[in-house]
């Protein structure tokens, strides 16, 4: 075993203070205010960032979720509207078709592929009709 030596010698203060020479001890951290301060902080600091952490992920969560019911009633809409027992179109504001159901598709013979963007008054309905067809369409495009 290795001797450690100890000796006294005198602080500029006048107050004896141990000296202590051989093999090195580890050090043991010292705690004072100011890192019991630091720490708590850097605790609460790594607390709040988890807090914020687990908000976000609960936030896209949520707003994972809400695209989901999105996308389901989007899907149910469209079901609906495919297999409603009434024919269902719909045109842009340039009068294109940009909606037909599969009731339309039945009652006029066209496909919703054929229908799909083409002039809704001049290729389906009949030329003594179109006139007043396109007024009611118009009237409804400017609200």
């Amino acid at each position: 075993a290795e001797k450690l030596s100890m000796r006294q010698s005198k602080c500029s203060g006048g107050s004896d203070v141990n000296q202590h020479s051989g093999p090195s001890k580890p050090s043991t951290p010292s705690v004072t205010p100011s890192t019991t301060t630091a720490a708590a902080t850097t605790a609460a600091t790594t607390e709040d960032e988890r807090n914020n952490n687990n908000k976000r992920h609960r936030s896209n969560a949520s707003s994972d979720s809400a695209v989901n019911s999105s996308r389901i009633m989007a899907h149910e809409l469209r079901k609906l509207v495919d297999t409603a027992n009434a024919p269902i179109f719909g045109i842009d504001i340039n009068g294109n078709v940009n909606e037909w159901n599969f009731k339309t598709a039945e009652i006029t013979g066209y496909s919703r592929e054929e229908a799909f963007h083409k002039p809704l008054v001049s290729t389906f309905i009949s030329p003594k009709l179109q006139q007043s067809v396109q007024e009611v369409l118009d009237m409804a495009l400017k609200g």
